[in-house]
């Protein structure tokens, strides 16, 4: 934790912490997690799956329940643009291939 002063109000002050958990993408069970999920995208004529570098990864919701599970996966679902803003766009099209992938590997695991 930092504590950084923003003299913008006398006698106040910012305090920063980290909060959520860092997903190592590269423990053999986090591998294995993602190449199962891989698989279903293969199996389903998509492409082979692998993890973005974690200077490209957002927040998940996962992250902050990761230290208390093995391994785990996020951004399953649709594909799109402008995450988070007003410019937020979703592609239609991409939500019967994630809705499949999930249902698949949901059915396998």
């Amino acid at each position: 934790m930092s504590l950084v002063s923003t003299g913008a109000l006398a006698g106040s002050a910012l305090q920063e912490q980290d909060i959520v958990s860092y997903i190592d993408s590269r423990n053999a069970e986090q591998i294995a997690l993602l190449e199962a999920y891989s698989r279903v995208s293969r199996d389903l004529d998509g492409p082979a799956l692998e993890s973005a570098p974690s200077a490209d990864r957002g927040g998940a919701d996962v992250s902050y329940v990761s230290q208390y599970v093995r391994a785990s996966l996020d951004g399953l679902g649709a594909c799109g643009s402008g995450a988070h803003s007003e410019n937020e766009t979703l592609e239609v099209s991409s939500l019967p291939i994630a809705t499949k992938r999930a249902a698949m590997f949901m059915a396998r695991n």
